[in-house]
C-alpha cells in the first residue's frame, strides 16, 4: 500500500464509525419516544390531548343543545353518542269547579221584589187618560173672552191667504191667518210660550196648522197691564165648511176659550 492510499482508508473508516454511532442514537431516541407515547392515555371522542412537555390540556366536551319551545334536546355524551331527551311536560293545574249555591229564600225574595216592582210600575201599553180640561162657553168670533182672573183672549182678525208648505206634511194652498190677542191685566208677568191655538170647520174636522209666513206664534212673556198679538195659519181649502171654531189656550192649567162664527 502506498502512502497516498492510507489516508483515504483512514478517512473512510472514520466516516463509517460516525454513521454507526448516529444510527444507534436514533434507535434509542425512537425507543424512548415509543415508550412515552404508550404511557399517554388514549384519547376519547370529544377530547383532545396536547403535549406541551409538562402540561396536558383536555378540552371539555361540547355542551349539549338545550331544547326550547317544547322540542327535543340533542346531547352528545362523552362516548360520542347522540342522545335525544324528551321535553318535560308541565303538569296542568287543576281548577276546582265552583260550587253553585243558591239560597232559595234569597231567590224567592228577589222574585217577589221584581214582581212587586213590575206591578207598581204598570204596563207600558196601558193608556193613561188625559186630564180633563175645562172649556168655556163659545163666544162670537169678534167678542173678547175673560179666560180667568187677569187674562183675556180675543180674535183680532181672520184673513184668507195662499200659504206655502214649509215642513213635511204641510199642504200649500188656501189657508186662514188667524190673529189672536192676549191681554195681561194681572200684577205678574204672563208666560205665553206654551200658547196653543186650534181651528175646526163646520163638520168638526181639524185644520192642519202651517208654519210658513205669515205665521208668528206667541213667545216670551207679557208684562202686567200689557197685551200682545200673534198669527196662526191653518190650511182651509174648498172641502172645509163653515162655521169655524177657534180654540185658544194660554196654559195647560187654564180653561180653553172658544170662538165660533161665519167668515165674513
Amino acid at each position: 500500500m502506498n502512502r497516498l492510499t492510507l489516508p483515504w482508508a483512514l478517512l473512510a473508516l472514520t466516516v463509517a464509525g460516525v454513521l454507526v454511532t448516529s444510527n444507534g442514537c436514533s434507535d434509542d431516541a425512537a425507543s424512548e419516544g415509543s415508550d412515552t407515547i404508550g404511557d399517554l392515555p388514549a384519547s376519547t371522542p370529544g377530547e383532545q390531548t396536547v403535549d406541551t412537555g409538562s402540561n396536558t390540556t383536555d378540552s371539555a366536551p361540547s355542551p349539549a343543545r338545550t331544547a326550547t319551545n317544547g322540542t327535543e334536546a340533542t346531547r352528545t355524551s362523552a362516548s360520542g353518542d347522540t342522545e335525544l331527551s324528551q321535553p318535560k311536560s308541565k303538569p296542568q293545574s287543576k281548577t276546582k269547579p265552583q260550587s253553585k249555591t243558591s239560597d232559595p229564600d234569597t231567590s224567592t225574595a228577589s222574585e217577589s221584589t221584581a214582581s212587586r216592582s213590575t206591578t207598581e210600575v204598570g204596563d207600558i201599553t196601558e193608556t193613561v187618560p188625559a186630564e180633563p180640561q175645562d172649556t168655556l162657553a163659545p163666544a162670537d168670533l169678534t167678542d173678547p173672552v175673560s179666560v180667568d182672573t187677569g187674562v183675556s183672549a180675543q180674535i183680532a182678525s181672520i184673513d184668507r191667504v195662499e200659504a206655502k208648505a214649509k215642513l213635511p206634511g204641510e199642504v200649500a194652498g188656501p189657508a186662514l191667518a188667524v190673529r189672536v190677542r192676549l191681554a195681561n191685566v194681572s200684577s205678574k208677568p204672563l208666560d205665553v210660550s206654551g200658547v196653543t191655538v186650534t181651528l175646526e170647520d163646520g163638520g168638526g174636522t181639524p185644520s192642519v196648522p202651517l208654519t210658513a209666513e205669515p205665521a208668528t206664534p206667541f213667545s216670551g212673556t207679557i208684562q202686567p197691564d200689557d197685551d200682545a198679538t200673534a198669527v196662526y195659519v191653518f190650511e182651509f181649502g174648498p172641502s172645509h165648511s163653515e162655521p169655524i171654531t177657534i180654540g185658544v189656550n194660554y196654559a195647560t192649567e187654564a180653561p180653553v176659550a172658544l170662538f165660533v162664527g161665519e167668515l165674513s
